[in-house]
């Protein structure tokens, strides 16, 4: 009861700590405070349908907190938040399917994220990626004849991926990257016929 009397204190952080206390009614009266270090921790504990009513709260870092702890119907819900931090988190535990409603998000980070948790599938769709940190992922993940898609890529340091993870047939089509880098790698691994025709590279 006394808790519920402070609610309304004038200070924030008498606020907050309130917040931190008061049972889930009491948080749902808090929801709409001023200030938004009191709304993120109201955010941090309300229940589950509490978050559903605070996704669309003025404050990015409250919009985080709902996305870190809300259930998946919410997530689908916030991915197309303005913030990219806030769609980062979404992507970061979202389900599958929400992950490719999200592969081609604005922000290579989200995407990013979106391709450390795909599945193979998803990743096939994400191998033309406009971003080459996004195709590096991908590349680290595909299966082998995902790789056989990326050997051409344009980006040297995914083509190293490439090298480091495809079968030896395929490091028989790289043996010609530009890259020197990259055919130090498939030199590593390749088999013996294969560094027979590499034998006389000049670089």
């Amino acid at each position: 009861d006394g808790l519920y009397k402070m609610m309304k204190d004038d200070d924030a952080k008498v606020r907050d700590t309130v917040a931190s206390r008061i049972d889930n009614d009491g948080l749902y009266k808090m929801m709409k405070d001023d200030d938004a270090k009191v709304r993120d921790t109201v955010a941090s504990r309300i229940d589950n349908d509490g978050l559903y009513k605070m996704m669309k709260d003025d404050d990015a870092k409250v919009r985080d907190t709902v996305a870190r702890r809300i259930d998946n119907d919410g997530l689908y819900k916030m991915i197309d938040d303005p913030d990219p931090y806030v769609r980062r988190k979404v992507a970061s535990r979202i389900d599958n399917d929400g992950l490719y409603k999200m592969m081609k998000d604005d922000d290579a980070k989200v995407r990013d994220t979106v391709a450390r948790r795909i599945d193979n599938d998803g990743l096939y769709k994400m191998i033309d990626d406009p971003d080459p940190y996004v195709r590096l992922e991908v590349a680290r993940r595909i299966d082998n004849d995902g790789l056989y898609k990326m050997i051409d890529d344009p980006d040297p340091y995914v083509r190293l991926e490439v090298a480091r993870r495809i079968d030896n047939d395929g490091l028989y089509k790289m043996i010609d990257d530009p890259d020197p880098y990259v055919r130090f790698e498939v030199a590593r691994r390749i088999d013996n016929d294969g560094l027979y025709k590499m034998m006389n590279d000049i670089n």
